[in-house]
């Protein structure tokens, strides 16, 4: 939300258009909840005599543009003097990033730089620079047109910086070979200051985390035993998440790395879950594990019916195992070989009541699944129930998990988690997630070198001697899905494209980011955008084909 607010300050839209724009990801969001967040989130801060940044760009466009050409005098007059104000402090404009310029922020420079009635003549002295072909923050109102149309509407000289010194020239190539579909920006012909280069792609025959990771622990392996040191490596991936399994696969082999939270494993709900039902999956007298973890391994059982059943085994004292065994004897015709001898159990009559209310009106898959999660338990065999209890878990949970890249995610988690007790075994396993955990919280002391794990949007402006580009295909480097998404909610065409083309300048950025070596790790059905940089497909109307892809009628 605060990301959509931003978006429509920088680029001046009714609220109407900023809900119906490409950025708007919320699903279900109205035109009046909006309003109401808007002005609710407004009245607050004037309440509270407080302002963000983007009310700081609303107060100079409203004085300095909106009063300019005001039919209120006074109005006029202060714009007047805010102009004059502006002019007697600054006579030159150095705008660097420029392709990063928002709609709003040139309107009030042009009103700083020019007069009302002469929009077009330059009263100051100007410089802009920048790269249209890097601007990767459109989402937040980034507009790559202005760098575009500025040399022609003030009528100054364009000199282009085509010699890279960062990439090397086959890097380059790869990188410049892609960006060229892009619909609207500067033809460059960039070239490289230095030969050489290398770039390697390596295709997965799985897409999920877990496979992709260990190819790119790999990778890193690789190019510290050729001499690379750590801070010459970096992963950059989409998003932030996308990098939780590799990091911990590298800590685990002794190598460390830099993150962000968002990258550390332990920091996920998906993470949090998943240790739980490990964590079930062996004894467990944890009745709070029960209440905010069974109804998410049974189809169709309520938070309410989860919580007393913990609360049953809270004052019981069972373990899990005995606690299900009880119930599926005593309330239900299943069966179940559970032998309550030597185990005295005694109910309250309000809980045996409420007990007896929820088991009857249990749907019969819901009590299959209670029967399953019992048996697993039962066998004493903690691998074999974490197995189970994973598997109810992506079945009862796959709402939580509909886009391709997060059912990918969690797969990915599990696929590891199970990795980690068929090696090490459980004990191992429970030893280094306590180890990720210390790490993760910053309790432990580590020196020396780290390779970089980052999103493609931080590593901007950064660069290693050799990069590795994690999942690029089109789950992730573009979102099909999301792509789709956009179609569905009735996002103009145009502002589809707009968004294509934004993540075609994100890839750019990520590979050239690297000096020597660029890797590029993918899918057995690789990014549309990596085919354009490989050049197998066609120049034209490249973004309709796109967007037939995404739909799948193509």
């Amino acid at each position: 939300m605060d990301n959509l607010l931003s978006y429509q300050v920088n680029n001046l839209l009714s609220d109407k258009r900023t809900v119906g724009s490409c950025v708007n990801t919320i699903e279900e969001l109205s035109v009046e909840v909006y309003s109401k967040i808007r002005l609710g989130y407004a009245n607050k801060k004037a309440a509270s005599g407080l302002m963000d940044f983007d009310d700081m760009q609303s107060y100079l466009y409203l004085w300095l543009v909106k009063f300019g050409s005001s039919e209120d005098e006074n109005e006029r007059n202060t714009a007047a003097g805010i102009r004059s104000y502006c002019r007697a402090m600054w006579r030159d404009f150095y705008i660097d990033e420029a392709q990063d310029v928002s709609k709003i922020q040139f309107e009030i420079l042009k009103s700083m730089m020019t007069e009302p009635d002469a929009p077009n003549k330059l009263l100051v002295n100007l410089v802009v620079i920048g790269d249209d072909d890097q601007c990767i923050y459109e989402w937040r109102g980034s507009n790559p047109s202005i760098l575009l149309s500025i040399g022609p509407t003030f009528n100054i000289r364009t000199l282009v910086l085509s010699t890279n010194y960062r990439c090397k020239r086959n890097v380059l190539d790869y990188a410049s070979n892609g960006i060229k579909y892009n619909t609207t920006r500067y033809e460059k012909g960039m070239k490289s200051y230095m030969d050489g280069g290398e770039v390697e792609i390596i295709k997965s025959k799985k897409m999920d985390l877990y496979s992709l990771s260990g190819i790119a622990r790999d990778c890193v392996k690789k190019f510290m035993s050729g001499g690379s040191k750590e801070n010459e490596i970096a992963v950059l991936s989409r998003n932030n998440f996308h990098l939780c399994i590799l990091s911990n696969m590298l800590l685990r082999d002794g190598i460390y790395c830099y993150m962000t939270d968002d990258m550390k494993l332990t920091k996920s709900y998906m993470y949090r879950d998943i240790k739980s039902l490990f964590d079930l999956s062996e004894p467990s007298w944890k009745s709070t594990l029960t209440s905010s973890m069974l109804w998410k391994i049974c189809n169709y059982m309520s938070k309410a019916a989860s919580s007393l059943i913990g609360n049953f085994q809270d004052s019981t004292g069972l373990s899990l195992c005995d606690t299900l065994g009880y119930l599926l004897k005593k309330f239900t015709n299943r069966g179940i070989n559970f032998d309550t001898a030597g185990k005295k159990i005694v109910i309250p009559k309000q809980t045996e009541q409420q007990l007896d209310y929820y088991m009857s009106r249990l749907q019969s898959v819901t009590i299959d699944d209670l029967e399953d999660i019992y048996n697993a338990l039962n066998t004493g065999d903690s691998k074999k129930a974490f197995e189970i209890l994973t598997f109810k878990y992506l079945e009862t949970s796959s709402y939580m998990y509909k886009s391709k890249d997060k059912k990918r995610t969690i797969q990915g988690i599990i696929k590891y988690i199970t990795y980690l007790i068929e090696e090490d075994g459980v004990e191992k396993t429970k030893s280094l997630l306590r180890v990720t955990e210390q790490f993760e919280n910053s309790r432990m002391g580590i020196v020396g070198d780290r390779v970089t794990l980052s999103t493609i949007h931080s590593a901007k402006g950064r660069e290693w001697k050799n990069v590795i580009m994690f999942a690029c295909d089109n789950i992730s480097q573009p979102s099909f899905d999301g792509i789709c998404s956009m179609v569905d909610k009735g996002v103009s065409v145009s502002d589809i494209f707009k968004n294509i083309d934004e993540e075609r300048r994100l890839f750019y950025v990520g590979n050239t980011r690297a000096k020597d070596k660029l890797t590029v790790i993918t899918y057995e059905e690789p990014s549309i955008f990596m085919k354009e940089a490989l050049g197998e497909v066609d120049n034209s109307n490249n973004d309709d084909r796109i967007l037939r892809l995404a739909q799948g009628v193509e």
